[in-house]
């Protein structure tokens, strides 16, 4: 009998086609576990937006995480995320009978998980995200943050990146680091899409995002075309900017696209430019990569594979970001070269099927002890 695993992705519907709602790179990765490991597991998983309490797709099932006042106001809404939320997650997880409960959903509200997990005396799996999540500095000013280092400290972590490791192995020696993983796109050569070069700049836009660093590179090259792609996370935060977005006439922003016009687009870039304070490991970094594009990027290099690779350049000077992109706009054939390496080490080691080696170790190893 295959192990059984509930996966908590409360927004993964889109990357199994059963709903049109925005989604993010973290359910991305997480669409990509299950299809690769469909055959050795039993997957379960809890999601939003349903239309039936439970779908069937092939092997994996879905389970409608029920929202019981999505129609009423913010101050309802919190209130149900708190009181009601918990409990709609315990008489799913206890429908379900897993072996394991994974989850790769950052919100305080699903620190409930743990403690069902407990009560019912299953495998606990936390999968962090990004960065800011599993620093120590981070997460010991608040009662909520207290519970999520109890979470850090009592869960089966897995981690993106050799920082996320460091900080883990600080409260839990049990985390292992699992890359992140992309399903190779085929590698067509594109001379004739590129007609124009530009930047493209891919985010959700919220505060660590660092869209005023974009605004900021744009504003000081006037004869190079940028082109924004991503919804608004955070209303406030991005009102700070609408005017200055307006008023660039080399900046074009078009909200969310679905993947296979994202992918036209990143073929069609020239480079990409990443102005993040903090990630863990960028979906938009192997997107770029496995379409043979450099990455150049405001500070963050998970593991330093950009520096150590040279397939793009970081720095947390302007300036200096400002510099490479006019040389890779210019210098087509060094740019191609760049891109072409990227698309190398992708290749040998982040697409699906080798991501796929680590999952299986690691829910073996989990299984085990």
């Amino acid at each position: 009998m295959k192990t059984r695993i509930c996966v908590l992705s409360p927004g993964i519907l889109p990357w199994f086609n059963l709903s049109k709602n925005r989604t993010g790179g973290a359910e991305k990765q997480v669409s990509y576990m299950i299809k690769s490991l469909w055959k050795d597991y039993e997957f379960h998983v809890l999601a939003y937006d349903l239309k039936r309490d439970r779908v069937k797709l092939g092997p994996i099932l879905f389970y409608k995480i029920q929202k019981y006042f999505a129609k009423k106001n913010f101050f309802i809404n919190y209130l149900e995320s708190r009181l009601v939320l918990p409990f709609v997650l315990f008489h799913l997880i206890r429908k379900c009978d897993c072996d394991v409960i994974y989850q790769r959903a950052y919100h305080k509200r699903y620190i409930w998980i743990y403690l069902w997990s407990k009560i019912l005396n299953k495998k606990s799996i936390y999968h962090i995200s990004d960065d800011s999540q599993i620093s120590v500095s981070n997460i010991n000013f608040s009662p909520i943050n207290f519970l999520l280092n109890l979470v850090y400290r009592q869960s089966e972590l897995i981690a993106q990146n050799n920082y996320q490791i460091s900080e883990a192995l600080k409260i839990n020696d049990r985390v292992v680091k699992v890359p992140q993983a992309i399903k190779l796109p085929i590698k067509v050569d594109y001379p004739l899409l590129k007609k124009v070069p530009y930047v493209i700049w891919i985010s959700n836009i919220k505060r660590k995002k660092g869209l005023e660093i974009l605004l900021d590179i744009a504003d000081r090259m006037t004869n190079i075309s940028f082109v924004m792609v991503g919804g608004i996370s955070d209303e406030r935060y991005f009102s700070n900017f609408s005017q200055k977005i307006s008023s660039l006439k080399n900046v074009k922003r078009y909200d969310y696209v679905t993947p296979s016009k994202l992918e036209i687009m990143i073929k069609e870039a020239t480079l990409l430019l990443n102005t993040s304070h903090y990630e863990g490991f960028a979906n938009t970094f192997l997107e770029a990569w496995s379409n043979c594009l450099p990455v150049v990027s405001y500070n963050i290099d998970p593991d330093d594979l950009i520096r150590k690779e040279g397939i793009g350049f970081v720095s947390n000077n302007v300036q200096e970001l400002c510099n490479k992109i006019s040389l890779f706009i210019t210098d087509k054939e060094l740019c191609n070269k760049i891109g072409n390496k990227g698309r190398e080490i992708v290749e040998k080691r982040y697409s699906t099927k080798n991501i796929a080696k680590y999952y299986k170790e690691f829910f073996e190893k989990v299984l085990v002890n």
